[in-house]
């Protein structure tokens, strides 16, 4: 089997997957494929076909993957079990494969409120939301992280009934690029909105505010979130769906100004980690998290054990965490979960091997 470059599958890239098969025998093999089987969802249950093997043939059979961007590293092994029509088992292989994760991005904002007349909003230009407005909600990102986004967008969800119209409550985040970082247009093979270590993107949604709810708040929930820059193992395999996207409430109240509103998710850094395979009993994960404002908690999870909680207290903004853990034979996930008092999230994923004797 070929596995890419040296067996090193990288997240975000597409790799063929190559499968050689020589007949050594000295009879005919008919109908013969391959099925693999592997913890990584992308080398799992492929397909190999070869057909008829003449004695001394030898074959190839190629199988494109794309490895998700968010995908986590790793090394596990794969695989591969050769039948021949009878399903007789001809041979049977099994190869280590490393993925290699790519940078994620991070993504930091700050919210004001347009009704001045520019851009769809209409009003009397103080910024203050009031009946019969129509307001831009303008926000501005900064990716802060290593990695660019993949497909990041912002969302704003009405929770005020008829009191609110929202007229356009979504927003793709980012520049049109190519796969080379170059400018492009949206028809363009591979163009997509792409924000930038380092670049700001500020973009505006809408709505009108015909009536004044009986409180004097109207009530929006912000979502913000990257349907391909994401932390695949935290969301997909630990099944955290509610740390795939940050999501917010936004109160406005009639006739004030909203709060200064600059809004940063936590950072979890892993200082001690094991390597991606081991030969151990016991693993130790340390690091800590930090917040600009206030941790509302951390958890860590051992598949699904929680094996780690700690709150914060209103004004906790670095919390550290260490848990010594003994491995099960073959593959551990870790999901490292933080929150804030915003309840804006950050996740953490790591996967180790254990080839320990399960005896």
């Amino acid at each position: 089997l070929d596995f890419g470059e040296d067996e090193v599958l990288r997240a975000g890239d597409e790799e063929n997957i190559v499968m050689h098969v020589s007949n050594t025998g000295d009879v005919a093999v008919y109908q013969v494929s391959a099925v693999s089987e592997s913890d990584n969802p992308w080398l799992d249950r492929r397909e190999f076909y070869f057909g008829r093997l003449a004695p001394g043939e030898t074959r190839s059979y190629a199988t494109r993957v794309s490895i998700h961007e968010g995908y986590g590293a790793e090394t596990v092994p794969v695989k591969v079990v050769l039948q021949d029509s009878g399903r007789r088992v001809l041979a049977k292989l099994e190869s280590q494969v490393t993925t290699v994760d790519r940078p994620m991005p991070r993504l930091e904002y700050s919210v004001v409120l347009r009704d001045d007349g520019t851009g769809a909003s209409r009003g009397d230009g103080d910024g203050r939301p009031e009946k019969g407005e129509v307001i831009d909600f303008e926000i501005t990102f900064e990716n802060v992280g290593e990695g660019a986004t993949g497909e990041a967008y912002a969302r704003l969800k009405n929770r005020s009934g008829r009191a609110l119209d929202l007229r356009d409550g979504g927003v793709e985040l980012g520049t049109l690029r190519d796969r080379d970082g170059e400018i492009c247009k949206a028809e363009g093979a591979g163009c997509r909105a792409t924000i930038l270590p380092g670049e700001r993107f500020t973009a505006r949604m809408s709505f009108a505010l015909p009536n004044v709810p009986d409180d004097g708040v109207w009530n929006l929930d912000l979502q913000v979130g990257d349907h391909r820059a994401y932390d695949y193992a935290s969301v997909q395999r630990g099944g955290f769906y509610e740390f795939f996207q940050l999501e917010e409430k936004i109160a406005l109240v009639a006739g004030e100004d909203l709060p200064l509103h600059h809004r940063s998710p936590p950072v979890i850094e892993i200082s001690r980690q094991p390597d991606s395979q081991v030969a151990l009993d016991q693993i130790v994960i340390s690091g800590e998290v930090i917040e600009d404002q206030s941790i509302r908690d951390v958890m860590i999870f051992h598949g699904k054990d929680k094996v780690f909680y700690r709150g914060g207290d209103g004004q906790t903004r670095t919390m550290p965490f260490t848990v010594e853990r003994t491995l099960k034979s073959g593959g551990n996930n870790f999901y490292v979960l933080a929150r804030d008092q915003h309840g804006l999230t950050a996740t953490k994923s790591l996967t180790v091997w254990s080839e320990k004797d399960p005896s």
